[in-house]
């Protein structure tokens, strides 16, 4: 296992099975943990409860990883390490 900058398990080493996350509500998933107004300040709270990778659920069941803190940030977006999807409206900005 490799270590980031940090001493954490870097952002390759994490699997998806071992994600911590709120536990979802059937059909609305994770809604209520964000809400309309303070998405933000929702998300800063559930990093500083589950850590600084979680998974959100969305209603329907689609799961979301959420990457949090600058050291892991600019280790998944290192394009030579990690594939990204841009789909819909970042896929038609020029330079995409």
């Amino acid at each position: 296992m490799t270590r980031s900058r940090h001493g954490r398990p870097s952002a390759a080493d994490v699997s998806a099975d071992v994600i911590p996350g709120p536990r979802p509500r059937p059909v609305i998933g994770n809604a209520l943990d964000i809400g309309l107004k303070g998405a933000v300040e929702a998300a800063i709270k559930l990093a500083r409860q589950y850590g600084p990778i979680y998974r959100l659920v969305l209603p329907g069941g689609a799961h979301r990883y959420i990457v949090s803190g600058s050291d892991l940030v600019e280790e998944v977006c290192d394009e030579r390490r990690f594939d990204k999807l841009v789909t819909g409206g970042l896929a038609a900005m020029p330079g995409s």
